[in-house]
């Protein structure tokens, strides 16, 4: 996950972000549009997925993977309890 932090962002956020497994943290841009403008040219060259942290589909987002997950713990369940033989 690439997580890109305008310059006023503090200290302890910043290190907070880096102890994310697998995190890459970019601090540039002197605010939070321009920081915005950075990871959607960054999402772009690199072909990944951009993810607005700040949007106010987020909540609707992490709500949303929550209740996969639940289904996929669901179907993962079942199938344990059911296994399925493939010929």
């Amino acid at each position: 996950m690439t997580v890109v932090l305008p310059t006023t962002t503090t200290e302890e956020k910043v290190k907070m972000c880096q102890r994310y497994p697998l995190s890459r943290v970019i601090v540039r841009g002197d605010t939070l549009l321009e920081a915005h403008r950075i990871a959607l040219d960054i999402a772009m060259r690199e072909d990944l997925f951009y993810f607005d942290g700040y949007s106010s589909l987020t909540k609707s987002y992490k709500n949303l993977i929550g209740r996969i997950n639940c289904l996929l713990m669901r179907i993962k369940t079942v199938i344990h309890k059911f296994p399925i033989s493939i010929q």
